[in-house]
């Protein structure tokens, strides 16, 4: 009964984690044309290789033992608790990174650039999930409070959490240096003009078919 309650949590968090991922990828990815699920499969990888070896860790971990070696391990919920202040310091180093996209951003173009930078989507989403993980590892330090599962079934989980944050780390990186270039700025601008033009051509056809 145990072993399948474990299996549950790992599958519920491994879903989690991957829903979590697709919706970050559609973001980042604004593809529109079909791709193979074996080029998608490598895309996944190469973005998300940290959160890869997390989850083989975290597979590991749930073998018996690894999992005698960890019940064995006195204060671990400590372990939870310094894996929630790193996230939320990579929380505050994340914000910090912004806010020198959008001060350059105020400087050199003009104030709607400026406003797209502040309102960046991929920024937001990515905020948001490392606020869910920096949460949940506060949680696990709490003896019993997930469908009184113990902490040691809980901690393979908090590795791929951590390891997802490495990875989101990583992305966010990539993410700032784009916004540092002109042409992401030209893109951005871009993107929003044309959104502009989709919504005037929507709210003109519903007028014209009232009439």
């Amino acid at each position: 009964m145990t072993i399948l309650k474990v299996l549950w949590v790992l599958a519920t968090a491994c879903l989690f984690i991957y829903s979590l991922l697709i919706v970050s990828m559609a973001l980042r990815e604004r593809l529109r044309e079909h791709k193979p699920p074996l080029l998608r499969l490598r895309k996944l990888t190469q973005h998300f290789p940290i959160t890869l070896i997390g989850f083989l860790l975290a597979v590991f971990l749930y073998l018996p033992k690894p999992r005698e070696a960890i019940s064995r391990f006195e204060n671990i919920d400590t372990v939870f608790v310094a894996a929630g202040g790193m996230i939320g310091t990579i929380i505050a180093l994340i914000i910090s990174l912004s806010i020198l996209a959008v001060q350059r951003a105020a400087e050199t173009f003009t104030p709607l650039i400026s406003r797209l930078y502040r309102e960046d989507r991929r920024t937001h989403l990515l905020f948001i999930i490392l606020v869910i993980l920096c949460i949940l590892s506060f949680i696990f330090s709490i003896k019993g409070v997930l469908w009184g599962l113990t902490q040691s079934e809980l901690f393979p989980i908090q590795i791929l959490f951590v390891a997802l944050t490495f990875d989101l780390s990583r992305m966010h990186y990539r993410r700032i240096s784009q916004l540092m270039d002109t042409n992401e700025a030209i893109n951005l601008l871009s993107k929003e003009l044309l959104t502009h033009i989709a919504r005037i051509q929507k709210s003109v056809s519903r007028a014209a078919k009232g009439y």
